[in-house]
This record gives structure tokens, sequence and C-alpha cells, in this order.
């Protein structure tokens, strides 16, 4: 599934691809509290408690608490087991450096068997949804603050600060397939012949008093130019 919201065809998701010296100090963090790797300025610090299990499906784990990575002291990742939550604080697409060593952590926890964490599916792109800037896009003003809006209104996104969290548990695909279809639907043509006149020169996307998805005028302004242009189409 292609990301909505975020760069990631262009950085990619991992899946299960680990490198050994990620997924060494996740395994360290986990057993000790903190593991280190002074080549790469790579820090992974746990608080909480963890354990496998051996079950007829093979090795599992489950464990509570919260896992931080630092990258030259700066926080760049963190998994929440206790809330099934993450975050990379909005530095993913900072750097390439910075962007797969986070892609590699998120991968090493996805693929590490973990019970029951829906955040870690790489199919939600969770970490799409806790980006500070929406690269894919910049340069759409409408488009930026119509998916602000939405990310601020969805159950699965909760901020603290400065840092977007995802909550796997309680992502909708259909809630968030009706931001595609709202994008889409404002990209519409209402010129002749179908071309010219999008319907984002008028309208856009937000919460309704009711909680839903609609379609709205920009403003006042946006309304009577529509109001004035319909007027002199059917006049």
């Amino acid at each position: 599934m292609r990301s909505r919201y975020g760069p990631s065809a262009r950085f990619g998701f991992p899946g299960r691809i680990n490198t050994k010296r990620h997924e060494k100090l996740v395994c360290d963090a986990l057993e000790n509290g903190q593991a280190e790797h002074v080549g790469t300025n790579l820090t992974v610090h746990f608080d909480g408690a963890h354990r496998r299990l051996w079950t007829f499906r093979g090795p599992q784990r489950r464990a509570s608490g919260m896992l931080v990575v630092r990258h030259y002291g700066t926080r760049i990742f963190a998994f929440d087991f206790t809330n099934d939550a993450m975050t990379d604080f909005g530095m993913r697409g900072h750097s390439p450096t910075t962007t797969l060593n986070i892609n590699h952590f998120w991968g090493v926890l996805a693929s590490l068997g973990f019970i029951g964490l829906y955040s870690l599916a790489s199919e939600l792109r969770g970490l799409d949804w806790t980006r500070v800037d929406n690269y894919k896009l910049r340069g759409a003003g409408y488009h930026e603050e119509m998916w602000q809006r939405f990310r601020a209104g969805v159950p699965w996104t909760k901020r603290e600060g400065d840092t977007w969290w995802f909550y796997g548990r309680s992502y909708s695909e259909t809630l968030a397939n009706e931001f595609d279809q709202g994008r889409s639907k404002i990209h519409q043509n209402m010129g002749p012949y179908g071309v010219g006149d999008p319907l984002w020169r008028w309208f856009t996307y937000d919460w309704d008093a009711d909680g839903a998805w609609s379609m709205r005028f920009i403003d006042d302004a946006a309304k009577a130019r529509w109001e004035k242009r319909q007027a002199k189409r059917t006049g």
C-alpha cells in the first residue's frame, strides 16, 4: 500500500529488513535498559519490562514501557509499548541518514515478533501521520491545511507539544479513505469540457458540527465568488 501523506515511496519502509547493528542495539536495550553504538552515535534507551515467549508460532515477545532512540543526542524515534504508539519526533525526512535510521529501527521492532502491537504494521504507514512537514503536499497550501485539519481530528493521532504520536489500534482505513476521496473531489474541474476551474478554488474539506469530514466553502469571499459564477452560468 503506497503512502498517502509522506515520502515513504522516496525513502522506503524496510519491512522485515534488519541491519545487524540496529537489531543488536534494540535487543541489548530491551535486555539491559540501554545500548550505544559509538561509531554512529546511536543510543537506544528502554525503560520498562520485556520478556520472550516460546509459542507454537515460534519465539514471540511482550513488552511494556518506552523505547527511545537518539542520534547525536537528538530523539529520532520512540515506541510506547504500553499504549501501542510511536513517533519520529518529526525527524523522518530531516536527512537521508536520519530517515534510514528511523526506518531500520521501525523495521527491527516490526520483525521481532511483539504480540498485539498494531502500530508497527507497515501497511498502516504509521510514521506518515507523525510528520511535522507534509513533503508530498508541499507547494499546495490548500492541501496542506486540509491534511492538518484531518490529522488533528482523527482518533489515531495525538499531539503532545510539538510531537505527533500514532496509535495503531485506533486506525480506520475507512476514515482515512475519506481524505483521499475529498482530495480527489476538490480536483474536479467545473469548466467547459471538464477542464479548468477546479473546485479547490472555492471549496475545502473540514470537520463539520456532527464530526463528519465534509466539503465547505473556503470562506465567505469564496462563497460569493462561487454564487456569482453560478449566476452567470445559469443566467
